[in-house]
């Protein structure tokens, strides 16, 4: 296996993030884990164990915004840092299916101290409970809210989180709201072309294969994978024809990840149209890469401190 990984240019971080990985699919294993609340569970305590340490304490505010189409109450966490009207919107990753403010609060952290912005964290409704388009609904009711506040917004996810940043773009303008100031995604899922070089390359990679994507696709839609939703623009949001919809973007890829090349082919298309794209790639990192803090502590801190600077710019 190692020989393997290598052969493919995958670094060490990630070979112990895998190595990892394989010791909790066989804790799933062991656990008899089968209800998605179990695996729900489990996955999330994953996460928060490869996640790194922060020193020190950012002020943190819990609060709660209204859904604006059902009047759920949306949980919300501010990462206090700064004065100023900017703020970042994070939807957190996890397949729409897991993830929550724990699995995530590094990251947030990390980012809130580098970019010297307030972070706020959104725990959006997760699928199989409540399916697409709930999540969205969720998330955009928090962007109505703060961009009511008149705050600067720039939309920020990792993996489905990147996914639902992206697709909440198109859905806001359909309703008319501002345009986000920009967003930053990482390592989203973008679109339905399993045909791709990264597809065949990195496809045996645990951390995240082609049948893993159109399982939790089919939990969150509710639907046979092959089914109608598989062409849909608020699933894929690379199938929007309209580009202007998309604000500046930051993207961050992992060069050893199946969704890699739709991501690149993704940034193009918006330079084509005359978006202001920047797209770093993480030297043999796997999917998930930004999360791991354990491991990837170092790459994190000099990604951030680019987006610093194209935050400036």
């Amino acid at each position: 296996m190692r020989k393997m990984l290598e052969a493919e240019n995958i670094n060490s971080e990630s070979i112990e993030v895998l190595k990892n990985f394989k010791k909790f699919k066989e804790l799933l294993e062991t656990k008899k884990a089968h209800s998605q609340k179990e695996k729900r569970k489990l996955a999330n305590q994953f996460m928060i164990d490869l996640s790194g340490t922060i020193e020190g304490a950012i002020k943190t505010v819990n609060n709660y915004v209204q859904n604006i189409y059902d009047g759920y109450d949306i949980p919300i966490k501010l990462y206090h840092v700064s004065e100023t009207s900017r703020i970042i919107l994070f939807v957190h990753g996890g397949g729409n299916i897991q993830g929550n403010f724990d699995t995530h609060d590094y990251l947030c952290q990390k980012i809130a101290i580098l970019l010297n912005i307030d972070v706020v964290a959104i725990e959006y409704r997760l699928s199989p409970e409540y399916r697409f388009p709930i999540s969205l609904t969720d998330i955009l009711s928090v962007y109505q809210f703060f961009t009511n506040q008149r705050y600067e917004i720039y939309l920020t996810g990792d993996s489905a989180g990147g996914n639902l940043v992206a697709v909440l773009n198109i859905i806001i303008r359909k309703e008319c709201f501002k345009k986000a100031s920009g967003q930053i995604l990482m390592y989203p899922l973008l679109d339905n072309d399993f045909r791709t070089l990264s597809y065949q390359k990195f496809g045996n990679l645990e951390i995240l294969r082609p049948e893993d994507v159109k399982y939790v696709t089919s939990i969150y839609t509710g639907y046979d994978y092959n089914d109608i939703f598989v062409n849909n623009k608020l699933i894929y949001p690379a199938l929007e024809q309209d580009l202007t919809v998309f604000p500046r973007t930051f993207m961050i890829s992992a060069e050893c990840d199946i969704l890699l090349d739709s991501q690149i082919v993704f940034c193009k298309r918006l330079k084509d149209a005359g978006i202001d794209c920047k797209q770093e790639i993480a030297a043999g990192a796997v999917h998930g890469f930004m999360q791991y803090g354990k491991f990837f502590d170092n790459t994190i801190t000099k990604i951030l401190q680019k987006i610093s600077l194209w935050l400036i710019n």
